[in-house]
């Protein structure tokens, strides 16, 4: 387990097929420490606090392992680290792996996993790449991440490891709460 991209962002407008629209998905690596506090990353802002940001979400981890499916499913685009939005870009934290209430070290912060991102894609707002303006990258058969509570703030930092502080009493794992809750809300 390990932290491989720390990414923030604040939200701007942007226009897409005429629409303006309010989006903090250009998330951008970081090589320093950044404070981690109850709502957020120092630097970062979402656009929609409805499914990313506050004291249950204020974190977006997107498990890289994802980004080789996007890489073959869509040769030509560009993924950068935090390319779909994320804070945390890992490594072996992904939705099988996860349960509800586990706790990580990252620095001297503490977060917690708190549930599935659940918030529609909005991967066609991500730049110039063809994959990501026809929308197609709405559909996520690789996974969708998850959102992280801070249960101690700190210095979230890139590390060659993770520390698991604990794991969470709830036996939920990400892939039966996917299967309850992401999928039905994101066909809506």
């Amino acid at each position: 387990m390990r932290l491989i991209s720390l990414s923030v962002a604040r939200p701007h407008l942007m226009v897409y097929k005429g629409v303006t629209s309010n989006t903090g998905i250009f998330k951008k690596p970081v090589a320093s420490r950044i404070a981690l506090r109850t709502l957020n990353l120092d630097g970062d802002r979402q656009a929609d606090l409805s499914v990313h940001g506050g004291p249950y979400k204020a974190v977006y981890g997107y498990p890289f392992e994802h980004y080789e499916y996007w890489r073959q499913e869509l040769p030509e685009a560009n993924f950068p680290w935090g390319a779909f939005g994320e804070n945390f870009t890992t490594e072996g934290l992904g939705e099988e792996e996860l349960h509800v209430g586990d706790r990580f070290r990252i620095g001297s912060a503490v977060v917690m996993v708190r549930q599935p991102f659940a918030g529609k894609r909005r991967g066609h707002h991500r730049g110039n790449e063809p994959a990501f303006l026809s929308g197609e990258i709405q559909s996520r058969p690789a996974g969708e991440g998850n959102c992280h509570r801070c249960a101690a703030g700190g210095l979230a930092r890139l590390l060659p490891a993770t520390a698991q502080q604990a794991r969470g009493s709830h036996v939920a794992r990400w892939a039966a709460l996917i299967a309850e809750v992401v999928i039905p809300y994101n066909s809506q």
